[in-house]
């Protein structure tokens, strides 16, 4: 991906099941709505500090992911964001983070720890 970007777009990997993993780089700020939604296969995302909002649905449905690192410096996590990943076990939240959303983690099993 080209160092310019500023945002991954709504639904840009849309059900890609063969996603395995992703860096998303640096100068990326927004995860838009529904980015990953539905990458079954998706186990590892590294999300750079530049991020400051994962949008609603970013990464629902993504059965395989097992843990997430929220990067210091996001301040939302938008509605049904993780929501689904049912294989979720690990969650780090950093103290920036202002709001999460509405179902945000909802059926995860899941330990969330503060940074």
């Amino acid at each position: 991906m080209p160092a310019r970007l500023k945002e991954l777009g709504e639904f840009a990997f849309f059900l890609c099941d063969k996603l395995r993993e992703i860096s998303i780089p640096d100068g990326i700020m927004h995860i838009a709505p529904g980015t990953f939604f539905g990458c079954s296969m998706l186990k590892h995302v590294d999300i750079p500090n530049t991020v400051v909002s994962i949008g609603k649905e970013a990464f629902m449905n993504c059965d395989s992911l097992r843990r997430i690192t929220i990067p210091e410096g996001v301040v939302e996590i938008g509605e049904s964001a993780f929501q689904g990943c049912s294989k979720l076990e690990k969650v780090v939240i950093p103290e920036s983070v202002k709001r999460i959303g509405q179902n945000a983690f909802k059926g995860c099993k899941m330990v969330i720890k503060h940074n």
